[in-house]
């Protein structure tokens, strides 16, 4: 999925090598997961089970493709 890596990539891409700090960016991440939500962008929670995920976010399930 395309979310949240271009988040990771705009933050690579936008900060000093020596300036990156990825527990921050990691926090930052989690509030962004609302805003995804809110406008209807799909996107992936990162280190979830099948089972966990299809409960977090069904809507990754659903569709056409079986």
């Amino acid at each position: 999925m395309t979310y949240p890596r271009l988040s990771a990539v705009a933050e690579k891409a936008w900060a000093y090598e020596n300036n990156i700090d990825w527990e921050s960016f990691q926090e930052r991440l989690s509030r962004q997961y609302v805003r995804y939500k809110m406008a209807g962008i799909n996107y992936r929670l990162p280190n979830l089970e099948i089972e966990e995920r299809k409960i977090s976010q069904p809507e990754a399930f659903e569709g056409p493709i079986n």
